[in-house]
């Protein structure tokens, strides 16, 4: 049926041409092209020496050849055969065996020679761990019309350079589709990218207002897209805003207008399947008639294809023939999906195509549902402000803890100890809830197995870690000064502080774990250099004239009011070692208050606990802060009382100062007492909070099963083995290099970690893949649920990083036993 030649008697009653154009529309469902080309081949050469009769059948079956190889090379603009080196080599060898000299197929062999894989006219790059947009990225600062136009060219763009046979299959489903099916499913990455672009765009916001504003820009957008019958577009975003996730923001959608509502159902109707879409099949004859430019709906012959592939056999079980009903049916999907279209004229706008591609997207359905709980069930009890203190999943190099960070905690809780060379720091076997801080000198780490050399700015202490004791011993290597920082103190008083304080404990343990033989790297951020001072920092010292050698402990944003009766201003609350000081207005008048904290007679909080009284001598000062939360008061307490009673009575402060060894035993006699309640209080676990468990992926794994391998490993994602085994394989630096070593993780630990406190770069992860060694269940943290769920529980924050640092220990103590 295929060689048909012009004059068969069948042709009257057949028409083989439209024959052989189903048939090259189709024929991947039972061939491939090698062997078509293969049979193609054959026939047109095959021997007719010496047989007149036989040249003469032959020479029409040629031409019909000819006419087959020509039809084949502009079917899909030459995608079908061009989009394959492979194929394109071998339809090129074949041809010019054949003798054959098409001028349409000439000019392509010259134009693709050089380039034998069709390229896409638009580069789309999706990160698969991007960078979160900066506030001039966001969505409100763009036309929703611009960006209903640029959607629609890279969906175009990607909708173009699909290759038809590609749709012949339901490979769209099944493990390897990138590989057969990679231009398809370029488009259908691309639309799960834009869903989770979209639900990042909206649920990143903790401010009801701000999502709401957002929400009426995406409904602007789908209005424009199905204004220019971008009808894939509007599918996309729609079932985004229309999908369970979203749906959670009741509070959201109560503000949404009903007018914009009512837009979403009318817009809803053309794009469902109501009536076998028979809304949007009139809207797309009208638009067709019209000669408008359209993207139609590509959801539509994937599942038509899938379900002609399920319902319909290719072959017929009679006699082993191919089932043409289906072969005629599918060929006719595709001709629908791939007819030439009219292209959209716009203007293209790179600035908001590489947001849109490169912008962040969160395609986890669980992750985001469990943000959305979040964000409509648990209030934030902080101000915006404070809140932004909180958010540092994204900007870890922000939790590094400060000069004037830790001047803070060893106020708060701590005290100096100087050793002489050769003096026992820490004993193996001592319980002390300390963090321990090495201000000049270097000392000696070590536990039989493993030895390593700490210097200025290292912290140890890891009682924090183990609540057996520590088990490693430290020793003076020469005259050491030393800071205790006693843990129950600051856990207290500065809880943000605290959290610095467990994030760079245990982001120097990692860098210990990656570097075993280094020097144990100082992760205290140096005190800033003039020309660094922020912008809010720098505003403040010209407000109220501060020195540059004047270091500011803390800012609070508050109202103060002088005595019971007095007229409240609104500031700025500043908190120096010397002194307290207050800028504001009072109505229109600037405000401007500076007490030393040798003038200061007492401190405390108000009878309702709202608010902090200052006295200085017969004068009250109130102040109430912006943070509703009923601890804020008791946190400034805790935080400026060590100042002042410091500036009270110098000399006693001067006298906690120890220059022996038995000061640390006396420490450890005291800190027994508190060992129960040091334990409840510290005790960490990625189980311990029912909101936290929301945001996580569930994976349960089967032996060999590879859970990540090193193309999936993303930065940022916390891996926690609920049950069973696994072989991770780690990268390791060394004298000889980076190597990579094995380790079994096994239940209850933690994956993933050194990455994620390291900020690893994705060309140099630590974790490279995680196999199954038997059957369990993996639990998968996403960086954005954790800066999410931090901003709405901070008091869980500094519990992350100590369970970080307990998992981190467990291994540092196992590599130390094997060694």
């Amino acid at each position: 049926m295929l060689l048909l030649t012009k004059t068969a008697p069948l042709n009257k009653i057949f028409d083989s041409l439209q024959f052989v154009e189903t048939f090259l529309y189709s024929y991947r469902i039972f061939t491939d092209s090698k062997e078509l080309l293969q049979y193609l081949y054959e026939k047109y050469t095959k021997d007719d020496t010496g047989n007149i009769d036989a040249k003469y059948l032959l020479a029409p079956i040629r031409s019909k050849i000819l006419q087959i190889m020509h039809l084949w090379a502009l079917l899909y603009d030459g995608k079908d055969i061009f989009s394959n080196p492979e194929i394109f080599e071998m339809w090129k060898k074949c041809c010019i065996e054949m003798g054959i000299k098409v001028p349409t197929l000439k000019f392509k062999w010259e134009h693709l020679s050089e380039i034998p894989l069709k390229k896409s006219s638009e580069k789309v790059v999706i990160d698969s761990c991007p960078p979160p947009p900066t506030p001039s990225e966001q969505i409100l600062s763009l036309d929703p019309e611009e960006v209903s136009q640029q959607i629609t060219l890279i969906m175009e763009s990607l909708i173009s350079d699909i290759v038809p046979s590609e749709l012949l299959f339901s490979e769209w489903d099944k493990k390897t589709t990138q590989v057969k099916v990679p231009t398809l499913m370029k488009a259908i990455n691309f639309s799960n990218h834009l869903g989770g672009w979209v639900k990042a765009m909206i649920l990143r916001y903790m401010n009801k207002e701000e999502r709401v504003a957002i929400l009426r820009s995406f409904i602007q957008v789908i209005i424009n897209l199905r204004t220019i019958n971008n009808f894939w577009g509007v599918t996309v975003i729609l079932s985004c805003l229309q999908g369970s996730t979203l749906k959670k923001l009741k509070s959201t959608w109560k503000l949404i207008k009903l007018e914009e509502s009512e837009e979403l159902v009318r817009t809803e109707l053309m794009v469902t399947n109501e009536n076998r879409f028979k809304q949007y099949y009139e809207t797309l004859s009208t638009i067709t008639t019209s000669g408008e430019p359209y993207i139609p709906l590509i959801n539509i012959p994937l599942s038509d294809v899938s379900k002609y592939n399920e319902v319909l056999s290719t072959w017929s079980e009679e006699n082993s023939l191919i089932n043409w009903i289906k072969i005629d049916k599918i060929y006719k999907i595709i001709k629908e999906f791939t007819i030439k279209r009219p292209k959209y004229t716009f203007k293209k706008n790179q600035y908001i195509q590489e947001l849109i591609l490169n912008g962040e997207s969160w395609v986890n359905d669980r992750v985001c549902w469990g943000i959305a709980k979040l964000r409509e069930e648990v209030p934030i009890q902080n101000t915006q402000e404070q809140v932004q203190d909180t958010t540092f999943i994204y900007e870890l190099e922000q939790m590094n803890l400060a000069e004037k960070d830790w001047r803070v905690l060893a106020a708060v809780g701590g005290k100096t100890i100087n050793f002489k060379k050769g003096e026992t720091i820490l004993r193996e076997g001592d319980i002390t809830p300390s963090i321990y801080r090495i201000e000049s000198g270097e000392a000696l780490l070590e536990n039989g197995n493993l030895s390593r050399t700490i210097d200025q700015g290292s912290l140890f202490g890891f009682y924090l870690f183990d609540a057996s004791g520590a088990n490693f011993s430290v020793v003076a290597e020469n005259d050491v000064t030393v800071t205790e920082i006693q843990i129950l103190k600051i856990n207290k008083a500065e809880s943000k502080l605290s959290t610095k304080l467990y994030f760079t404990f245990a982001r120097q343990l990692a860098q210990w774990i990656i570097k075993p033989k280094s020097i144990m790297r100082n992760f205290v951020s140096p005190p800033p250099e003039n020309n660094d001072i922020s912008e809010p920092e720098m505003k403040i010292r010209e407000e109220l004239k501060l020195s540059k050698e004047t270091e500011i402990l803390r800012v609070y944003k508050c109202n103060l009011k002088e005595g019971v009766m007095g007229v409240i201003s609104t500031g700025t609350f500043v908190v120096t070692e010397h002194f307290f000081s207050f800028y504001g207005k009072t109505l229109a008048l600037k405000k401007k208050l500076t007490i030393n904290l040798d003038e200061v007679t007492g401190l405390k909080c108000s009878k309702k606990k709202k608010c902090v009284v200052i006295e200085r001598g017969s004068n009250q000062y109130y102040i109430t802060f912006f943070n509703t939360h009923q601890s804020a008061a008791f946190e400034f307490l805790n935080g400026v009382r060590s100042f002042w009673n410091k500036a009270q009575d110098p000399e006693e402060a001067h006298n906690e100062k120890s220059n022996s060894e038995s000061d640390v035993e006396s420490s450890n006699d005291k800190t027994k007492k508190s060992e129960k309640e040091m334990d409840t209080e510290n005790e960490p676990s990625l189980s311990s909070h029912e909101h936290f468990l929301l945001g996580c992926e569930t994976i349960s794994f089967k032996a060999g099963q590879v859970i990540s391998s090193e193309a999936e490993m993303k930065v940022g994602k916390i891996y926690y083995i609920e049950a069973g085994e696994c072989l991770v394989v780690l990268s390791r630096d060394t004298i000889h290099g980076m190597i990579n070593t094995e380790i079994i993780a096994k239940e209850d630990d933690i994956l993933g970690h050194i990455d994620f406190l390291l900020m690893s770069p994705m060309d140099n992860l630590h974790m490279k893949s995680i196999k199954a060694i038997s059957d369990g269940v993996i639990k998968v943290f996403e960086p954005h649920f954790l800066n999410i769920f931090f901003q709405h529980h901070p008091e869980f924050s500094g519990k992350f990083f100590l369970l970080l640092g307990q998992s981190l220990f467990k291994q540092l103590e196992a590599e130390s036993k094997t060694k």
